[in-house]
């Protein structure tokens, strides 16, 4: 693994890029941005399913890790939509511009699997802080009549 061999490439480069279309089933791994009404909403897709209509989706190619780019774009994505979003819609070939960092394909995987492992321990302590609030709340209603 070498982290010093990272490049920018344009997302348009390493994946196919399209607007998402009625009735067609992406594959899990697709990443979806939304391009209407945005704030910068972005997501992986979890298993093969259809996206709406209001969506670009970007489908890496065979040399990058899908979350691996997923998370690339995350981290460029604020400022991308603050240049180049228009009014409150993001046009499709304004995608051409998003540039997000590569690394060779077992640099990305372990990159990724980092960065899960990361969030999926992030989500597992929110849900157990929400948890204890539950806890805390119910524990006060009996305490305090």
């Amino acid at each position: 693994m070498n982290f010093t061999t990272g490049r920018l490439e344009k997302v348009v480069d390493i994946a196919h890029v399209e607007r998402s279309v009625r009735g067609k089933k992406y594959k899990k791994g697709s990443i979806l941005i939304q391009l209407s009404a945005t704030s910068g909403q972005i997501e992986i897709l979890k298993e093969d399913r259809e996206a709406d209509s209001r969506y670009a989706v970007i489908m890496p190619n065979e040399k990058h890790d899908e979350l691996f780019v997923f998370y690339s774009i995350t981290k460029a994505f604020p400022e991308f939509l603050h240049k180049y979003r228009e009014t409150i819609n993001l046009p499709l070939e304004n995608l051409q511009f998003l540039k997000v960092t590569t690394y060779d394909i077992e640099t990305e995987k372990e990159i990724a699997r980092l960065l899960k492992q990361a969030d999926d321990n992030l989500e597992h302590n929110e849900k157990m802080v929400e948890k204890y609030k539950e806890m805390k709340k119910n524990a006060s209603k009996s305490m305090f009549v």
